[in-house]
């Protein structure tokens, strides 16, 4: 079916009427439809009976095969298994005509032509006939009527097949339930979602009378030959067991969340706090190096920051693997536990997470899942399954919660990898599925986001994956097994052969992106003077309409007041009534509704007062250039005063919706910056502090001790100082506090002294991705 030659071709042009495929076709998110258009095609096509058989269930690797058995008949869907289901056999039945099959493929004269030249297959005869005998004539048989096909969505696949996937594991594998380490965020949510549908299937399977669910279920459970599960949380409460291990780090929003959802769906739940055992670790390393590490936010490296991150996250494994082990045991059952993962397939990619932590288990039934589709999926959940309290989990922040948090600062996933789950989902699929590397990546997505960022954001948003996947594809090495569920899984073993070791510069791809983004940027500046040269400003008065001819580039600068010369902003230094047909103002208009016919004057009022005409899509375009510039403008001016790093330009741009800044066009895009840095400090959206300046002080020797106090009340920091002929301090200053400064000195020294700028202070820049 999915080759260009499909043999089904050959067959029927032989004459074959119904064709048998015996298939094993693992399932994808949205794979079904294109196999039913595949199968409809076929036949209406060639004509014929199509029996599709297809297998069902885990083969004991990552693939889940879904089923979906179907009987179809020229170009129309007779019959159709469900695609999920945890029964091990369906049978489906259609009565067909062959009649009505020679029938429709005779009305086609072309196929009748191919079919002559058709190679002939061998022939069997069999004494037996599949239609009814003459004798034998029951007028109440007839042909199956073709039904409607419904498709799952991506969320009801989500629901069912990962749930099929672990239920068949599970009872194949002889082990006595599943353990989850419940975070309180959206991916264990989502696992634990998983497995709660699972407990659904089964349990409705048992009420049925399915005797061999119900023989699964007593071995797994351990109980006798009576026992049959009444709801799915009560079976959960024997084979499912979430534990949320939380630190100094961790908010009692997570706690509560966990705890709520495990009440829900029925998990047996432990709560316990891990920080004795962390404590125990990092006393080990004081003891053997006398060095205490420290994390960022407390004064310490970002390599100290790391290791103490990795250490929370390393044990949470270790104490998974005890509490799988020894809980069945604890409550009086001989039987231990396999532990789920719930790392999504965007942070496998980005490498965002650490090696041996609670990415490593024995399965994950998300591994292949976006976090796009996940969060979909949650919401689903809510509505489908009456689960009202996933609204906490979908209206909270992803947060690995590894580091001490504050009222000003709380541990942001997104913020931490430099790019949204959204973007890394579109990588990902440009990475595997269209074989992208870093240059052709960026050819496509010039196309994708080229109206919403410039090719140069375009291009660092790629550099930036690209380096984050080469350092972090060993990770890929040791990942959990994961179902399988979207063509561009990262997971190494099965369905990516590609190294674990890159260089992660990328030489040759990043230099041609930089090429590449060079010639895009020239040929847009060429553009913009020929496309974008001549601006209207309109203004109504006295009941009629004035206009003037400007540089676009130019109206907003006279109004700011960085252009002061009228002729570097008019085309034309006349008042039009028209501009479009060259109707100039004549001198009585002017007179009459300005009261002065001095040309200069009207131009004023005109450009000071009167609207500049754009369609809606320009002023859109200049709105969010404008908004783009003062998010540059901020990051430029801007640190996270937790870490000292700059921001990106789009968490900047995040921020600013989140504030709901509304852009001035008739500002510039320094001025609103400033606005933005305060309303951002006011509301306390993200941490954020003016990046200080590095400036050298001179004053004349008689004035620097005399001055000397009143300039330490100014400045941030004193980095140096040297005395002589000539008083001379290097010193760091807050931007808002530079004018007083040079006041201070011009006015004390009489002008004698100057303040020089010397560049703004370093900023980190470095990986912080958990190892």
């Amino acid at each position: 079916l999915f080759t260009p030659e499909s043999p089904h071709i050959a067959m029927s042009l032989d004459g074959a009427e119904i064709i048998v495929n015996s298939s094993g076709s693992h399932h994808e998110l949205r794979k079904l439809k294109r196999r039913v258009d595949l199968i409809t095609e076929a036949t209406l096509k060639c004509g014929g009976v199509y029996l599709y058989a297809n297998q069902k269930g885990c083969d004991g690797d990552r693939l889940y095969y879904d089923g979906a058995a179907m009987i179809l008949a020229n170009g129309v869907v007779l019959a159709m298994s469900s695609q999920f289901s945890i029964a091990d056999v369906d049978v489906q039945v259609a009565t067909v005509d062959l009649g009505a099959v020679r029938a429709f493929r005779a009305a086609r004269t072309s196929r009748s032509m191919q079919a002559a030249r058709a190679t002939p297959y061998p022939r069997a005869k069999a004494e037996c006939a599949l239609a009814v005998e003459l004798g034998d004539f029951d007028n109440s048989v007839r042909p199956t009527d073709p039904i409607a096909v419904r498709y799952n969505t991506p969320s009801e696949e989500i629901n069912l097949g990962p749930a099929c996937w672990l239920w068949d594991y599970l009872r194949r594998s002889g082990q006595g339930g599943f353990f989850l380490p419940l975070s309180g965020g959206l991916d264990s949510c989502s696992t634990a979602l998983i497995v709660h549908s699972m407990c659904r299937q089964v349990t409705e399977a048992c009420l049925r009378g399915d005797e061999q669910v119900l023989k699964d279920v007593r071995r797994c459970v351990g109980a006798g030959a009576d026992y049959v599960p009444e709801s799915a949380q009560e079976l959960a409460g024997h084979l499912f067991y979430t534990c949320y291990m939380g630190t100094e780090n961790s908010s009692t929003e997570t706690q509560e969340r966990a705890r709520h959802l495990a009440q829900t769906i029925g998990s047996y739940h432990v709560d316990l706090r891990m920080d004795s055992v962390v404590a125990a670790i990092v006393a080990l390393f004081v003891l053997v190096t006398s060095r205490t590490p420290q994390y960022e936010v407390r004064g310490g490296s970002s390599f100290e920051n790391l290791a103490l991150q990795n250490i929370q996250a390393r044990l949470r494994m270790l104490l998974s693997y005890l509490f799988a082990a020894l809980l069945p045991w604890a409550r009086g059952r001989q039987k231990s536990l396999l532990v789920l993962s719930s790392a999504n397939v965007d942070e496998a990619l980005r490498g965002y997470f650490t090696k041996y932590d609670c990415s490593s288990a024995d399965l994950n039934p998300i591994g292949s899942i976006s976090k796009h589709d996940l969060r979909k999926y949650v919401a689903f959940a809510r509505d489908a399954m009456e689960l009202p309290v996933l609204d906490e989990f979908l209206n909270a922040m992803p947060s690995a919660e590894l580091v001490p948090h504050s009222e000003s600062y709380t541990q942001s996933d997104e913020v931490e990898m430099g790019m949204s789950y959204a973007e890394l989902s579109e990588f990902g699929r440009l990475r595997k599925v269209d074989g992208c590397g870093p240059y052709s990546m960026v050819m496509h997505l010039l196309h994708i986001w080229g109206d919403q960022l410039t090719p140069r954001e375009i291009a660092q948003k790629v550099r930036r994956f690209f380096f984050f996947y080469a350092i972090n594809r060993h990770k890929m090495t040791t990942i959990t097994p994961a179902y399988h569920a979207e063509t561009y899984s990262p997971d190494d073993n099965r369905f990516d052969m590609r190294p674990f070791l890159y260089n992660s510069s990328w030489t040759w791809q990043f230099q041609a992106i930089d090429a590449l983004i060079e010639r895009i940027e020239s040929a847009q500046d060429h553009n913009k003077i020929r496309l974008t040269n001549v601006s209207i400003v309109r203004l109504r008065k006295g009941g009629k309409r004035f206009e003037v001819a400007c540089y676009k580039n130019k109206v907003t600068e006279w109004r700011t007041g960085v252009e002061k010369d009228i002729d570097e902003v008019l085309q034309i230094h006349q008042v039009y009534m028209n501009v479009s047909k060259g109707e100039v103002a004549k001198t009585d208009v002017l007179l009459k509704c300005f009261k002065t016919d001095d040309v200069d004057k009207v131009v004023d009022e005109i450009l000071t007062k009167g609207e500049q005409q754009v369609s809606d899509k320009e002023r859109q375009h200049q709105l969010d250039n404008m908004f783009r510039d003062i998010a540059t403008n901020v990051v430029e001016m801007c640190i996270n005063p937790n870490t000292q790093q700059q921001y990106t330009v789009t968490m900047i741009e995040k921020a600013m919706s989140g504030i709901h800044y509304s852009v001035n066009t008739n500002r510039s895009a320094k001025q609103q910056a400033l606005d933005v840095i305060r309303q951002l400090q006011e509301q306390a959206t993200i941490p954020i502090a003016r990046a200080q300046m590095r400036v050298r002080i001179k004053v004349p020797a008689k004035d620097g001790k005399r001055m000397k106090k009143d300039i330490d009340e100014l400045i941030s920091a004193m980095e140096d100082e040297e005395h002589g002929e000539e008083y001379e301090y290097v010193c760091l200053v807050d931007p808002g506090k530079y004018g007083e400064v040079a006041e201070l000195v011009s006015r004390e020294t009489k002008g004698a002294g100057e303040v020089v700028i010397l560049n703004f202070m370093d900023l980190k820049e470095q990986d912080d991705t958990p190892m």
